[in-house]
């Protein structure tokens, strides 16, 4: 009735770890350096002046370079004025223009950042140079759903996050990542794991992809931070429903991150530190064509943890590394790799730790080639290793790889086609599990593969009207779990559609609907449990949406959604046991094949309403209220009723403020209702020990009742010093401030042979963080 994987979950030592006190040692050791720091009301200006003697005469040649403030990153884009002159700056931020003698005021102007002015007394015979270190302005959006043209391509349920504002949002502890947790149709498994249920969809359903790479999981365990180095992603593609035809494989919603290209002007370093863990990045340009980026995490929190509980064990660290190459105008050479590791559990005396293991590694080599905006093409291949342990005896692993190929070409200004193929092969070592379990057939060795080829149009007929169609092809070939079996093939295909209709200036139409296949998987895409599968036929879905976004005043934005889906041959474990572990359903294929009893063809369906109402980032405030309303539904051999991850109601308020000078204070509230469970009946039984009680779930009171709601309240506080080239910042996060548990199970126990049944919470999980970042 208990399992020994959610041991160190519930335990005591990870709550006593992610106590309160962990940072006040920090605290004391960090005030000395705030207080020798400069306040941004006392830093030199951010623009400097000097003058040199020359024989020119009537006027006087100003000369200079424009940089954003606190970097040394120049900026391309910007414009110099000075009356009626004006100047524009070129790739390496510097510019010249020529002034008659008299007093100028100059201004440095670009989009997003804040004007910055210098007066000029110009005499005869001069020369100036003049250096403008402009900051950046807080009006920028950092949170936007994409919709625009080739413009870039239109995707209507496509949300994207973007820009250095999304690693201050409270209950992220600085990762773009953790912002999926607050958009609408997003249901997280439990806290500190990093899956999801979205709209309706299995948590395996969700796919995540990097700079196209397939990759099992997005965090770290325990509300650890992301795998991936922040400053790493440029961009974040959130799909909930209606992915276009590129991403394949996939039943429910998708996450797809862009990774930037280090710079090529000068190297640049960043380094954070946490209280649990230290992390850095460095980019080194080699030539003008050549530069590597070097990054990662290392967590100390195995030893602090044992500070207060000895048996207690949380390990995790990850790398990134990588080189890019330009060897000609218009194409591109990147080499990427990057993995991920995470233990733990409970520390044994042999130091062995009893407790789950995950670890990922990827080595991707990508090749792309872009002729202006009328022709782009990808060509690429990878290779990885996942794995996952949850006990001592068994150890689940994968090797998999692939080539993978895209061309767009756009013919017309209203038009571009989209071509693709990508193939992945996979290969499950033999676990060594011994035959005498039931499972152990799940877990031999095997070999799958996985072909799909994909196409789509984007269309503008018309200046208000976006419209896409696409289509996609796959092929799964694996081996029999029987070995006597042949080999099995299955070939499906998928139709999708979305389209995006301006009535007004302020009102937008928009839908989408397709068809979605995956291979038969494990309920929760663990690295390497791919080969944990039924021999059937693949999972299918459905997906409708409907929706209006509105442009309200007061810079406010709302979309409202209504979606659909239909699944089947869902692969959702039923554990479905009698008093003495039989099935309670008299279902032949049962007897025949115990595996298929706990993974039977499943079929269900969601709905419901999604409501996004946001203040872009502008006037020092932006935030956001999410809200779901939704229901899925499976129909178990019991009957039809509410699937185990269905939460009716999710609702999330965001808040972010620039303060000023530096300051910004942020919050974000969470709220989701309880997951449904199965009460189960106890009886006495009398046998020759003796008298005791026995519990099952009742064939027909599959998930009747409801765990409680769970809430939460996140705070965070940011104190920024920006200099002329660098910068540094100090920030204090506390994630569940309101110090609820979380509602996990409900389970009986047994105590001298009489059960005690009830709902079980994981010690409330309150994490303050006291963080350092800086950037050079």
């Amino acid at each position: 009735m208990d399992t020994d994987g959610h041991r160190w979950l519930r335990s005591s030592p990870v709550s006593v770890f992610i106590c309160v006190h962990l940072w006040l040692p920090f605290l004391g050791a960090l005030l000395p350096a705030i207080a020798a720091a400069q306040d941004e009301g006392l830093q030199p200006p951010t623009t400097t002046t000097t003058t040199t003697t020359t024989t020119t005469e009537g006027e006087a040649s100003i000369r200079g370079q424009v940089f954003e403030r606190g970097t040394r990153d120049p900026l391309p884009d910007a414009r110099i004025d000075a009356g009626e002159l004006v100047a524009y700056v070129d790739d390496e931020g510097r510019f010249e223009i020529d002034l008659p003698i008299g007093k100028h005021d100059i201004h440095a102007v670009l989009e997003g950042f804040r004007t910055e002015v210098v007066t000029v007394d110009v005499e005869a015979g001069a020369e100036y140079e003049v250096v403008f270190r402009l900051e950046r302005d807080t009006g920028r959006n950092p949170y936007e759903t994409v919709i625009h043209g080739r413009r870039d391509e239109q995707e209507v349920t496509r949300v994207s996050l973007q820009d250095e504002e999304l690693r201050s949002l409270p209950g992220t502890m600085g990762d773009p990542f953790r912002a999926i947790d607050s958009l609408p149709g997003v249901v997280p498994v439990l806290t500190g794991v990093p899956y999801y249920f979205i709209r309706g969809a299995p948590p395996a359903g969700t796919g995540f992809y990097l700079d196209g790479v397939r990759v099992p999981q997005l965090f770290h365990l325990a509300l650890g931070p992301a795998v991936i180095h922040p400053s790493l992603v440029d961009r974040i593609d959130f799909f909930p429903g209606g992915a276009p035809a590129q991403f394949g494989r996939y039943v429910g919603g998708i996450v797809s991150a862009d990774t930037r290209l280090p710079r090529t002007d000068h190297w640049r370093s960043e380094w954070d530190l946490r209280l649990t863990d230290v992390g850095a990045m460095i980019e080194v340009p080699l030539t003008d064509d050549l530069a590597v980026a070097v990054s990662g995490r290392y967590s100390y929190s195995a030893w602090l943890i044992q500070l207060f509980e000895p048996d207690a064990y949380l390990q995790y660290w990850d790398y990134q590394a990588r080189v890019e190459w330009e060897p000609a105008p218009h194409h591109r050479l990147t080499l990427f790799g990057f993995g991920s590791f995470d233990e733990a559990g409970e520390l044994n005396d042999d130091g062995s730790v009893d407790g789950p293991r995950i670890q990922f590694h990827r080595v991707d080599l990508r090749y792309q080639y872009r002729l202006g905006g009328e022709l782009r093409a990808e060509l690429g291949g990878w290779f990885g290793y996942d794995a996952t342990r949850m006990d001592q005896e068994t150890d689940v692993g994968m090797w998999a790889g692939g080539p993978r190929a895209s061309i767009v070409w756009s013919p017309e200004p209203w038009l571009d086609l989209t071509f693709g193929s990508d193939l992945e092969a996979r290969h499950f070592p033999d676990t060594g599990t011994s035959d005498e379990y039931e499972e152990s057939v799940l877990l031999r060795e095997r070999d799958a593969l996985l072909v799909g080829a994909w196409a789509k149009a984007t269309l503008h007929p018309t200046e208000d009207t976006d419209l896409e169609i696409g289509a996609r092809f796959d092929v799964h070939r694996v081996d029999p779990l029987d070995e006597a079996s042949g080999v099995r093939t299955d070939v499906w295909g998928d139709l999708r559609f979305s389209v995006r209709h301006r009535l007004t200036e302020w009102l937008w139409l928009k839908g989408s609907a397709g068809t979605y296949h995956q291979p038969q998987s494990f309920v929760i895409d663990l690295p390497g449990m791919g080969s944990f599968t039924v021999d059937r036929g693949p999972q299918s879905a459905f997906q409708l949406s409907q929706g209006v976004e509105v442009a309200l005043p007061w810079s406010l934005d709302l979309d409202v959604q209504v979606y659909y889906g239909d699944f089947h041959d869902l692969s959702e474990p039923q554990w479905e046991d009698g008093p003495f572990g039989d099935p309670v359903v008299d279902d032949p294929s049962i007897r025949d094949d115990p595996t298929q009893g706990w993974f039977p063809p499943l079929r269900g369906r969601s709905y419901g309403l999604e409501i996004l109402l946001r203040r872009k980032l502008g006037e020092d405030v932006f935030g956001w209220i999410a809200y779901t309303l939704g229901r899925s539904e499976r129909d178990y051999r019991s009957g039809t009723t509410a699937a185990d991850f269905d939460q009716t109601h999710v609702l999330n308020l965001v808040v972010s403020w620039n303060v000023g000078a530096g300051w910004r204070l942020g919050a974000r509230f969470h709220l989701r209702s309880g997951r449904p469970y199965t009460p189960w009946t106890c009886e006495t039984i009398a046998d020759p020990d003796g008298e005791h009680d026995a519990c099952w779930p009742p064939p027909d009171a599959r998930n009747d009742e409801r765990l409680p709601p769970f809430y939460r309240l996140d705070l965070r506080v940011d104190k920024k010093w920006t200099f002329d080239t660098w910068w540094f910042a100090l920030y204090f996060e506390f994630i569940n401030i309101t110090f609820t548990a979380e509602p996990f199970q409900y389970n009986c126990t047994s105590d001298d042979g009489h059960a005690n049944c009830g709902v079980e919470e994981i010690p409330y999980i309150v994490i303050p963080t006291l963080g350092f970042k800086g950037v050079y």
